[in-house]
């Protein structure tokens, strides 16, 4: 009961502090470029990308203008992953070895959602409640015209966090 009473607390003054944050404070920390695709692309592509920087597992859709039109994030590339392997093992005979592998289109367009974004000037609690409320895990940061300028990965907000629940609990060992 006592730690449930602490960690409630200790969540509690976690939310005061992040609250007075921006996104601006914490966006580039982890990843400095957001990968950028277009709705043409095929989604291998988009993959072969993300891998070059695991630090963010979303790719970013823009139009000519550069303004975000859609996202596709890990989820949407692994489920595009299983729809793959699994019409590999529908084609697959039992009694033949080689493997019968059927073309599919996976285009960036078929498998893109349109994100909930957010800008610099808002503050980071209410960027991780979006996060929370919309399932993802990292938010396009866009302008005022709606051009993409970063990331808000979720690992950012993890690392102001973590940073604040250590001074919380000096300060808790310290009595301060």
């Amino acid at each position: 009961r006592v730690e449930r009473e602490l960690s409630t607390g200790m969540f509690e003054k976690l939310a005061d502090e992040l609250s007075f944050r921006y996104v601006r404070d914490a966006f580039k920390l982890v990843v400095t470029e957001p990968i950028i695709v277009t709705k043409e692309m095929g989604l291998r592509e988009v993959v072969e990308r993300v891998l070059e920087d695991p630090r963010t597992r979303s790719a970013y859709v823009v139009d000519a203008r550069h303004r975000v039109i859609g996202m596709i994030a890990l989820k949407e590339m692994l489920e595009a992953i299983e729809g793959s392997l699994s019409l590999i093992e529908r084609v697959r005979a039992p009694s033949k070895l080689r493997q019968r592998r059927k073309s599919v289109p996976f285009s960036v367009e078929s498998h893109m959602f349109k994100p909930v974004t957010v800008t610099e000037d808002d503050r980071l609690i209410d960027a991780l409640e979006k996060m929370i409320e919309h399932g993802q895990e990292d938010l396009p940061v866009v302008g005022d015209d709606g051009v993409l300028i970063g990331e808000l990965n979720g690992f950012e907000i993890l690392l102001l966090g973590s940073e604040v629940m250590r001074r919380q609990e000096r300060d808790a060992e310290t009595g301060v």
